[in-house]
Order: structure tokens, then C-alpha cells, then sequence
């Protein structure tokens, strides 16, 4: 199977590696998602985060999720994005084996990965650059991914600081980020 498919009725994806769409670009596609950016790196960090993200999506109807890596966003010379599929009833352990398989000898190399399920009203980007994860969903999602993931209410000077510590000496690609993304709420 084809992940680009589904993937494409959420995410913005390039065809081509050279024109990668990434942040602080918008990355998804519908314009009435909520968006929450919360600091990234791994988005299960135990059993138990990633237990309560798998109620949260059986409960959505999702019987499985796909992660499709950016390809474009990754230094690599491969053309074919890493892909998986994995059954919602699955283990913490096989997900961690699963990203073991794959993970680049001592976390060299960048990588951003697109999280998704069938349904087109979720994603969530996983960023290396700028390290945040980003929840795209409907209204009626928002809270239950925030309260699955453990998403505590940031203050916004603490994320803003951290996103002008990424692109530090960029000014463009901080204005780009927060005309995206809600790094600062009104």
C-alpha cells in the first residue's frame, strides 16, 4: 500500500524531494483544523502514552495508523520514504522495534515523519526542525488528542523561545512559523 495516497488528503506533500513542504510552511491541508504545536522529539515516551493515543483512536474508528516519512525533509540519497502501518491493538514494544528498524545509526540524520490514521480529520507532524510535534484536527478532536498526548498548556514564550533558538539568525523563517502555526494566542 501506498501511503502517499491517504497521506494526501491531510499533509501538503511534495512530489519531488527538492520542493519539500515542511515547517514553518504549512503542512496540512484543511484550513479549519485546530492546530496545536507542543515541544517534539518522541511523541510516546512509555506503554502508557502510547496506550491512551491508541484508545483515542479506536474510539475515532481508526483500526490502524501510518507513518510516512518527509522524505525531502531527510539528508538522505533513498527515494522511497519510510513507511509503516501499525494495528492499534499493537504493543508500545513492537512500535519502538518497528522505529528501531528504521532509526539511523545514533539519530545522525533529520528526520520528519507524518503520523495519520484513514480518517481525514487528524494528523500529526512530527518535526525535527523546528523538534515539535504538531496535532492537525478538527474542533471535536482538538482536546481529546491534547488530553491523550498529555499536552500540557504551554506558555507561548516558553515555545516561541525555543522556535527563535531553532532558527536562530532567521527572522523570515520565525515570521513564516507563527503566521502558520499558534505559537501565540490573542
Amino acid at each position: 500500500m501506498n501511503y502517499q495516497t491517504i497521506a494526501r488528503n491531510i499533509f501538503k506533500i511534495s512530489n519531488s524531494k527538492d520542493q519539500v513542504i515542511c515547517p514553518p510552511e504549512q503542512v496540512f491541508i484543511n484550513p479549519d483544523f485546530e492546530l496545536t504545536v507542543f515541544m517534539g522529539g518522541h511523541i510516546f515516551m512509555c506503554d502508557k502514552d502510547y496506550q491512551k493515543l491508541m484508545s483515542l483512536l479506536k474510539e475515532i474508528g481508526e483500526d490502524e495508523f501510518y507513518i510516512l516519512e518527509n522524505i525531502g525533509a531527510t539528508l538522505t540519497d533513498r527515494e522511497t520514504p519510510y513507511q509503516i502501518s501499525i494495528n492499534v491493538n499493537s504493543s508500545f514494544d513492537l512500535f519502538k522495534a518497528l522505529l528501531d528498524s528504521f532509526d539511523p545509526p545514533f539519530g545522525f540524520i533529520m528526520n520528519s515523519f507524518f503520523m495519520f490514521g484513514k480518517s481525514k480529520n487528524w494528523g500529526i507532524y512530527i518535526c525535527e526542525l523546528p523538534t515539535v510535534n504538531i496535532i492537525g484536527c478538527t474542533k471535536e478532536l482538538n482536546e481529546r488528542f491534547s488530553t491523550a498526548l498529555d499536552i500540557v498548556k504551554y506558555d507561548t514564550s516558553e515555545i516561541m523561545n525555543f522556535i527563535e533558538q531553532e532558527f536562530q539568525n532567521r527572522p523570515d523563517l520565525i515570521k513564516l512559523m507563527i503566521a502558520n502555526y499558534p505559537l501565540i494566542k490573542n
